[in-house]
């Protein structure tokens, strides 16, 4: 009774002080998750801060993209103008006549610099088909690593559930361990009174009663034998098939290949287990001198080793290289997407000009069939107005262009900023995850240091070796 209740007494001490250290353990969880909080508000702060700068930005565009539409409307008024001008200067043309010689020396002029637009049209429009052929073996690389990502998306969440079975046959293994530790408490405390019985019996008593107490104590002792065989079985059988799992790390098939074994060993072991007892009985004998104190404890060790070293980080080092790849070719596809934009922009001035070009060439076609009437200085005063109303409407044109170029830019820039907020977000939702991935690590880390606290005592404390084993047991699987 003195044992027993010095046992309890380190029992409720043992029991105080990992009390103590729980709570010493939520002060220290529950101050970094206000951290984490206050650098979560902080966080939201800076994303406020960025869309209200996005917003502005935007109003600043959308007064850009106002302004050049008026000017735009300035310049097709000024442009109908001009052709109105144009259309009267023709028509006094038209009455007036210009040397032959002339217009046909400007004729060829103007055909060697329709000559070149051309063919500098031509380089463009095969530059801007090999553009976008690029951009289409970019549009589709890109497809295939988005496929990619939900494939790899998919098999962590098949992982996860795999996991979350694992970790519940192991709640079940802790269930089947408790039971079996309170059935070892109950046989020692009905020795322990059977023995102060038998103390102050006679002889013939004590003689029958150690009889009978040895009867039911090897019954006891073979009941709990057979099941402590049972449970070191299914927990062999567990840190085989996760060492396997471990080690098979091929490819995504092998990995499910082995996650899909894995879990038919846990519903053999599930299934078999009612019926551990009865295949013990038969094998008692022959593993009853293999099995000794301190092989149920060394197996849960190992199951626990092996659990926490699972290679959970291959699967997030593929996403995190696919992601890369994923960036890398939008980077790429939006460096070739500016290049087109800059092409189509030279493109369209080179079309204006080669407009102009060819009214100018149409004109003077016209003027040198009109070349019959005197040449004065009427005709002279006419041609010098005609170019420049002809050079005045190019340069309207050209300046159309500019404006319908910039306008393109600044929708492009609407677009980037706008991409630049998808990846803040992106980057945001990545930080949250990485913070609870360290809160967990945290977690994971401060539980194994309080369950090498207990194994230590243990080793310190040689005089009660079974009771101090199964409080060892007891604790392991409570701080897992």
């Amino acid at each position: 009774l003195q044992n027993l209740e010095q046992e309890k007494y380190i029992l409720k001490r043992q029991l105080e002080i990992s009390s103590s250290e729980n709570e010493a353990i939520i002060l220290e969880l529950q101050s970094d998750i206000r951290q984490f909080r206050q650098k979560l508000e902080a966080q939201e702060q800076i994303m406020r801060q960025m869309e209200r700068e996005k917003n502005m930005l935007i109003e600043e565009l959308t007064a850009q993209n106002t302004r050049l539409s008026n000017e735009l409307q300035k310049s097709n008024a000024t442009e109908q103008q001009l052709s109105a001008q144009l259309q009267e200067i023709k028509e006094q043309c038209n009455r007036r006549t210009l040397s032959i010689q002339d217009h046909v020396n400007s004729l060829e002029s103007l055909k060697n610099e329709l000559r070149l637009i051309l063919d500098k049209k031509n380089e463009l429009e095969n530059r801007l088909h090999m553009t976008t052929n690029e951009r289409e073996n970019l549009s589709i690389a890109l497809s295939e690593a988005s496929e990619r990502i939900h494939i790899l998306e998919r098999s962590t969440k098949e992982q996860d559930t795999k996991y979350q079975m694992t970790v519940q046959t192991l709640d079940r293994l802790e269930r089947e361990n408790g039971t079996l530790s309170e059935r070892l408490e109950s046989f020692d405390s009905q020795r322990s009174l059977h023995s102060e019985l038998n103390h102050h019996s006679s002889l013939l008593q004590e003689m029958n009663g150690e009889e009978d107490g040895s009867g039911a104590k090897d019954e006891a002792s073979q009941l709990v034998l057979k099941e402590a065989q049972s449970v070191y079985k299914q927990l062999k059988t567990l840190c085989q098939t996760l060492r396997s799992t471990h080690h098979d790390d091929d490819s995504g098939l092998h990995s499910d290949m082995s996650f899909s074994s894995l879990d038919n060993t846990m519903a053999s072991v599930s299934m078999a287990a009612p019926n551990s007892v009865t295949e013990a009985t038969s094998a008692s004998m022959t593993v009853n001198d293999k099995f000794s104190r301190g092989m149920l404890s060394a197996a849960a060790d190992e199951l626990v080793h092996i659990i926490m070293n699972l290679d959970a980080m291959q699967f997030k080092t593929m996403f995190e290289q696919t992601r890369s790849m994923l960036i890398e070719q939008e980077e790429e596809l939006k460096k070739k997407n500016d290049i087109i934009m800059q092409l189509e922009s030279k493109l369209s001035v080179r079309d204006v000009e080669l407009q102009s070009t060819i009214e100018e060439r149409n004109q003077a076609r016209e003027d040198a069939s009109h070349s019959t009437l005197a040449q004065d200085e009427t005709v002279i005063q006419a041609r010098k107005d005609r170019d420049a109303a002809i050079e005045r409407r190019t340069k309207a044109e050209v300046e159309l262009a500019k404006n319908r170029v910039e306008l393109m830019q600044a929708n492009s820039q609407l677009l980037e900023a706008i991409q630049q907020k998808v990846e803040l977000l992106q980057q945001l939702e990545q930080w949250q995850i990485d913070m609870h991935e360290l809160i967990e690590e945290q977690m994971k880390n401060k539980l194994i240091e309080s369950s090498t606290k207990p194994q230590q005592q243990q080793q310190s404390s040689s005089g009660s070796a079974t009771g101090n084993r199964k409080s060892r047991l007891l604790d392991l699987f409570y701080h897992r």
